[in-house]
């Protein structure tokens, strides 16, 4: 299981809004906002074999609306599973 969302932060280091991106799309569409990755120990699958669990995942973000997007503020993705999380700024 991972989760992935959108925080928004203003430049002077507030953060504005911590929401999951598809109940605020007015800016940002992040899709998928949740899904499933392998489980902890790696993408073997001992039941079936031929059908390992995927270790990867693409999440799109897509600009709704250029127009309401202010320089008065940075974009800020994060992904987390259970066990580790990754942050990544958005440049637009």
């Amino acid at each position: 299981y991972y989760y992935s969302k959108i925080i928004k932060v203003s430049t002077n280091g507030t953060i504005e809004s911590m929401t999951w991106c598809h109940q605020d799309p007015s800016l940002l569409l992040l899709s998928p906002a949740i899904g499933q990755l392998a489980p902890r120990g790696g993408s073997s699958n001992l039941c079936n074999p031929s059908k390992p669990y995927s270790d990867s995942a693409t999440i799109q973000i897509r600009v709704k609306n250029n127009s309401l997007l202010s320089s008065n503020y940075y974009y800020l993705l994060v992904i987390g599973t259970e066990a580790k999380f990754w942050h990544y700024w958005i440049h637009i």
